[in-house]
Formats: C-alpha cells, structure tokens, sequence
C-alpha cells in the first residue's frame, strides 16, 4: 500500500463523515437525487456535464465513498436520450447497467422517421439488457415503436410501471397500443398523447390519462370495461357518426375509480354517456370543453347505481347549455366540499329549501367551496352564506354539544351577480364587517 492511499485513510477516519455506515451513506446519496432537480444524465449531442451530477459527485470523493455509490443501485435508474447517438447509447448502458436488477427509467426523446429503421434493432438490444420500470417514447416514431414494444422480451416489460407516449400523427398513421396482463403484468400508469387505438385488456392498470386522445363515446365505454380497476382516468369524448345505435344496456361498473375527468367535445353526449356507469367509490368528478346538455334524471339514475356517491368532495361542471339543478345535486350529495357549477354565463338555481338546507347545515355540512355561473337571486344567497356562518361559529362554540360540526364556507366565486353593483358592495362590505375577507368584485374568500 502506497504512502499516499495510506494517508487518504487516515484522512478520512478522522472527518466526521468517516466513521459512518455504508447504510447511512446510501440514504445520504439517495437525499442527494431526490432534492436534486438534475439527478440523471441528459444525453444531447453536446458533452455530458458529470459535474453536475450528484452520484459522480459523491463518487470522487474517496474510494469508500466510490465503492457505496457503485454499489447503491438505486442512484443509477435513470436516463434521458435526448439526441440519438451511438456514443449516447453507450454512455447509457454503461450508466443503467450500475442499477443491476433494480427497474429503470428511459426516456427517449423525438426520432425522425428517416433513422426509425436504422435504430429498431440498436433500441431493441440496449432496452432488453435492462428491466424497465418508466418508459417515456418519442414523438412521430410510431411504427418504430410498435416493432420495438413488441420485440422487447417479457423480463424486459414485465416490471413496467409507467408507459408514456406520444404520436403526434402528423404521418397520417394511428398508434395501436394493446394492454394486456400477459404481456404488462405490472403496467399501473398510462399516459397517451395524440392519435390512438387502445385495445384494453388489464385489471393491473390504476391511471389512465388520455385527455388529448379524442375518442368516441363507444371507444371510451370500451376503454372502461377494459381497465375495470382504474383509479384515476381522464378522456375526452367526441360525437360518434357512425350511425350505429349506442347499446348502453351493459353496466359498466368501476368499483375503484377515485377520479374521473371528463372533456366533451360535444355536450350532447353527456347523458347518453353516463347511462351505464356505476362509480361508488368516486371522490372527485370534473367536467370540461363543451357546454353539456344537463340532464337531472340521467344523473339522478348515476348516483343510484353509484350508492348515492358516498365519497364524493368534488364537482365540477364548467360550461352547460340549459339550467343546472343545483337543488337536486345538494340534496343527492351529502359529502361535497366543494363544487363549481357553470361559468360566468350558465345558469345554477337553487329554491329557498335548498338554501336553508345549506344554512343550517342539513345539505352540504362538509361544503367549504362554491363557484357558480349565473345565480337568479344573489340577494338570497348571500342570505344563505350569512346565516350559515353564524350556525358555523354558533356550532363551534357549543363544545361538547349533540349538534354535527358545520363547515363554514371558506371561497366562493359568483359568475355573473344580478344585483346592482351598488347594493352588491354594500352586501360585500356587510359580510366584510362580519369578519369575511372580500378580494374582488366577483369573488369572496371567508376566512
């Protein structure tokens, strides 16, 4: 052993640091990524920076400190390919191959169709060597990767968690994407972007956001009934011209879906859409893009089949083209915390039942948030509002009492008020006198 590593050890066993497990150390490298906003190469066509790395960092160190992180799998599970090279692919390889057995996460960044060909086989190769945990594909390379997916062994996609990807379809050419369990035994995340085909076949996957994949109202009950245990899905439905009768006889039951996001390019098909869904355990339902046609009984006949949303906080209704029910929708869910019916310009109504209801705490006693388009009479509301914060501070105070908490609001935006502006100030600077903060004209935050 040379003099010079003899007083390197010496060194380092007298520094605080140099009596610390090599556990210890892992957990202090792997801080170091996750605070880390650059913790994994980029690959470009310009020269990696190392320095900026926090595992390459640690690494020059010292030997011992060398030795943890070579030796720590989980530091090196992550690559972006931004520029497709042969040296990237090597640096690559070289850097995933430290993770060992650990899943990794590949992203790769945009292939032009003229090279698609000359990278299938050099892709195949570098993405067996590696169980995939995150795959994020390019965008335009979709023949490519459907040869690459499919050509991938099963050790290689059976650990894949997360699939992200995007075809801009400016090729004319559709993706098909086929999720299966066989094939993506543990594929919980999807995430599309573009023009699609999705043949669903998995009880695996939880989330599915293909928001920016138009689908028609048939592909979108398909979908469903394809991926029965989602949790979170977002879709966005255009009209179907095929002229073909919409069978919706066949209920569509998803006992686990928390979160639905709904986009409608044509608000007609919102009643037809939801006429065989069953959704018991949905927390949040969101509803955007085109005015919807709202339809009371159809969702009336929704909440039945769902055991009246038990779950239910959140409601979002963006834009609609006739009234919105607002009494039927207090009085059918008892757990909201926060709704938001219509824009500036759509109409909400609620009756004067409605309104004690909300005051006295028997509808909505979790409610804290309310957005509304156009209320018929502001003057009431308000009434309401008033009278309900009162019940709230009256119900607090009374410690120890019978009476079940009410939630005082704490937001609530008016689209389009009916009152003069003059009387509506005046209203504002009553509530204000009272203790609720007032930040704009159409807006009032109590506090």
């Amino acid at each position: 052993m040379s003099p010079t590593t003899i007083a390197v050890q010496n060194a380092n066993t007298n520094v605080p640091w140099g009596h610390l497990a090599d556990d210890a150390l892992r957990e202090i490298f792997l801080w170091c990524i996750d605070i880390q906003t650059l913790a994994h190469p980029i690959l470009t066509a310009r020269k990696l920076k190392s320095t900026l790395l926090p595992q390459l960092s640690v690494s020059r160190v010292c030997s011992t400190w060398r030795h943890v992180a070579l030796y720590t799998p989980r530091l090196w599970t992550n690559v972006w390919i931004e520029f497709l090279t042969e040296n990237n692919i090597m640096i690559a390889e070289q850097w995933l191959s430290r993770a060992r057995d650990v899943p990794v996460s590949i992203r790769l960044s945009f292939i032009g169709p003229e090279k698609e060909e000359v990278w299938r086989i050099a892709l195949i190769e570098f993405l067996s060597c590696f169980r995939l945990g995150y795959l994020r594909f390019p965008i335009d390379a979709t023949s490519l990767l459907h040869h690459v997916l499919l050509d991938l062994p099963l050790t290689s996609v059976a650990d894949l968690r997360t699939l992200d990807l995007t075809n801009s379809g400016e090729r004319g050419e559709l993706g098909v994407l086929e999720v299966d369990d066989a094939r993506f035994p543990e594929l919980s995340y999807l995430s599309l972007q573009g023009k699609w085909v999705l043949l669903p076949r998995s009880n695996a996957l939880h989330t599915l956001h293909a928001d920016s994949v138009p689908m028609q109202l048939r592909g979108c009950w398909d979908i469903l009934r394809g991926f029965p245990s989602l949790e979170d899905c977002k879709l966005t439905i255009i009209q179907d011209n095929s002229g073909l009768p919409l069978e919706t006889h066949e209920e569509i039951r998803l006992p686990h879906l928390r979160i639905l996001r709904l986009y409608f390019r044509n608000g007609w098909s919102f009643g037809t859409f939801i006429t065989p869904l069953s959704l018991p355990s949905l927390k949040q339902l969101e509803i955007y893009d085109a005015p919807i046609f709202w339809s009371t009984p159809a969702f009336f006949s929704l909440a039945q089949r769902s055991n009246f949303f038990p779950h239910l906080e959140g409601l979002i209704i963006r834009k609609a083209r006739n009234e919105v029910n607002g009494n039927m929708i207090m009085e059918l869910l008892p757990s909201l915390k926060s709704i938001a019916l219509c824009d500036a310009f759509g109409i909400v109504s609620f009756n004067s039942e409605t309104l004690e209801g909300l005051a006295c705490g028997r509808l909505g006693p979790r409610l804290t948030k309310m957005e509304l388009g156009y209320l018929p009479d502001v003057s009431s509301f308000l009434d309401m509002v008033e009278l309900r914060l009162r019940n709230a501070r009256r119900r607090k105070a009374s410690e120890g009492g019978a009476q079940e908490q009410l939630a005082p609001f704490t937001r609530i935006t008016l689209g389009s008020p009916t009152m003069e502006r003059r009387d509506l100030s005046r209203r504002l600077q009553d509530l204000s006198d009272q203790g609720l903060e007032i930040s704009a004209y159409h807006t009032i935050l109590l506090i």
